[in-house]
């Protein structure tokens, strides 16, 4: 199987967690980001050669009419992107290849990979790309169930991409927290 089918079917989830004085201690590490967690649709995003493609988390082809062509306007380097599809909208979380320039490695630290993913949405300027709103880490899970999301993704700063960490598995680099 080529990488690139790795990466197109088989992205890692993120563990399943409670709440609870060990998750409090564990995220006050200050090793950990929390993000907002959609009740959308994952996608995975492939710009090669100024080509959009959409991916399910499951390697399903898809297409959403507008998103694509908001994508085509990426003038940089190919690129992946990781994301949520909801209310209209591409969510951003995370790009599996953040080197804009080449130098950086294809499984650089989340922190770097958040910071790719910034620089992206900003050079596209399109309201239907947008980044995963990021919360506090210890309230955060308060915060994102008064705004109305599904729960959080607690990640790990210097963790890797899951797919190359544990392709298709529960990773637990990346703790999920819903009601």
């Amino acid at each position: 199987m080529s990488r690139r089918d790795k990466l197109t079917r088989f992205p890692g989830k993120p563990r399943r967690v409670y709440g609870g004085a060990a998750l409090d201690v564990l995220l006050g590490s200050g090793e950990w980001t929390c993000q907002a967690k959609l009740d959308g649709a994952r996608r995975l995003v492939r710009i090669e050669g100024g080509r959009v493609k959409l991916w399910t988390r499951k390697g399903k082809r898809v297409y959403h009419a507008g998103l694509c062509e908001a994508l085509s306007a990426w003038d940089g380097s190919d690129l992946w992107l990781d994301g949520e599809w909801y209310g209209g909208a591409l969510y951003v979380f995370d790009t599996p290849r953040c080197e804009r320039d080449g130098s950086e490695p294809p499984c650089a630290p989340l922190a770097l990979r958040v910071a790719a993913v910034k620089s992206v949405v900003d050079a596209l300027g399109s309201p239907l790309v947008r980044r995963m709103p990021t919360l506090d880490t210890l309230g955060g899970y308060r915060e994102a169930l008064e705004l109305g999301f599904e729960g959080v993704v607690y990640k790990r700063l210097d963790s890797r991409y899951p797919w190359a960490a544990q392709p298709g598995g529960l990773t637990n680099d990346w703790l999920k927290r819903k009601p």
